[in-house]
């Protein structure tokens, strides 16, 4: 099943599929407030700062209508990720959620939100393709 995301041009970088480096950031941060030190760690300055770009990416929104994917992809300059997934990686890897219930029966739309780190693990298998548009 072919699964889409637009996103903003200024939303996409090389880094934002999220890898392994996303949690030991994390692990670095984590750490300080462990230890009661709860001013700003300058030193992690350039993690931190990573780690906010990746935030809007830590859940990856995708919907099977190409239509909206790519309208929402063209007005704002931006990119397209499509996905092929199988329906048994789609119901083990997804939580799948009715778009605007109370509009159901007027649009029915379905939104497959998936973690950036488990896309990254199956970009490969999934063949994820990005394209700009």
């Amino acid at each position: 099943m072919k699964l889409y995301r637009g996103i903003k041009g200024s939303e996409y970088s090389e880094i934002s599929i999220i890898d392994e480096n996303y949690f030991a950031d994390w692990e670095k941060v984590l750490k300080y407030r462990k230890d009661g030190i709860f001013e700003y760690p300058e030193e992690l300055n350039g993690e931190i700062i990573e780690l906010h770009k990746l935030e809007r990416l830590h859940f990856q929104h995708f919907t099977d209508n190409k239509v909206i994917a790519e309208r929402y992809a063209n007005e704002n300059n931006g990119i397209l990720i499509t996905i092929d997934v199988s329906t048994k990686d789609i119901l083990k890897c997804f939580t799948l959620e009715v778009q605007n219930y109370s509009k159901r029966r007027e649009k029915f739309e379905i939104v497959y939100v998936i973690k950036g780190i488990d896309l990254a693990k199956n970009k490969e298998k999934w063949k994820l393709v990005i394209r700009r548009l």
